[in-house]
């Protein structure tokens, strides 16, 4: 059993390494699946949070989990206990749909460094 460990938020899904990952028995593991906190003021992913009563880092977290993707969200207080509700939120095929039409795109982690993978 493989895992990669990359940068992915819903404004950096690595749909490619994550359709890569399923066709080669590999686990893509999310760091940064917050974006260091960047998406979350982002419009839609509020507006899911609020249909689903839920947080945006919660929505983050489930629609990776969705996804099947494991991520690790860097937790300190009551972060942890939010993050781990996270489990619990039901996603909808409309909110999914949603979450996965942002085409903002964004790598947070040393950009300069990093190879851009837009999608």
């Amino acid at each position: 059993m493989f895992a990669h460990q990359v940068e992915s938020h819903p404004l950096l899904p690595q749909t490619e390494l994550l359709e890569i990952a399923s066709e080669t028995d590999h686990h893509l593991v999310a760091y940064s699946p917050l974006a260091q906190g960047d998406i979350l003021d982002h419009p839609m992913l509020a507006e899911v949070a609020d249909d689903l009563d839920a947080t945006p880092a919660q929505v983050a977290i489930a629609w990776q989990l969705d996804r099947g993707v494991v991520p690790i969200p860097q937790g300190r207080g009551d972060h942890v206990s939010e993050n781990f509700a996270a489990r619990e939120v039901d996603l909808t095929a409309d909110a999914r749909d949603r979450l996965d039409a942002i085409d903002d795109r964004e790598r947070v982690v040393d950009p300069d460094a990093a190879p851009w993978n837009g999608d």
